[in-house]
């Protein structure tokens, strides 16, 4: 079954997107005309059962009148600057966290294992494992 195939991450995302468009009172086949994306996307997307991208999110969110946060499930509200910086970090790594899982069925063989490594490492870090890669791959981009 799709819906246990997603991370919690996933399904919560899913879950805010099903609401805000239930809210905004539009069936899937709306929506999709309205975004570009197939009826289909949208209900595996819904499900949490699929991956989406930044940019596909960024899309609905547009198009759903919702900020990002909201799908990412942060709340700026009556945050003082630290914890607005804090909620700022969380909403990064769930956005990463997103890129990730959207890539990473993409990605042959072991190039998945290692996108995966690499979420633990700091950005400098990773910034050097590409670094690493782009030598080993004879400085081909």
């Amino acid at each position: 079954m799709e819906e246990q195939q997603g991370s919690e991450l996933m399904r919560q995302v899913g879950a805010r997107i099903r609401d805000a468009r239930k809210a905004k009172g539009m069936t899937l086949k709306e929506l999709g005309a309205l975004v570009g994306y197939a009826q289909n996307s949208l209900s595996r997307w819904e499900a949490g059962g699929q991956p989406l991208t930044v940019d596909q999110l960024t899309r609905l969110s547009s198009a759903l009148g919702r900020p990002l946060q909201y799908f990412l499930g942060i709340d700026f509200a009556g945050a003082d600057t630290s914890r607005a910086l804090d909620l700022m970090r969380e909403a990064k790594r769930r956005l990463d966290e997103l890129m990730v899982e959207a890539a990473t069925p993409e990605l042959p063989g072991l190039l998945g294992d290692v996108v995966e490594a690499a979420r633990v490492l700091s950005e400098e870090k990773q910034r050097q494992l590409v670094e690493y890669a782009r030598f080993l791959a004879g400085g081909e981009r």
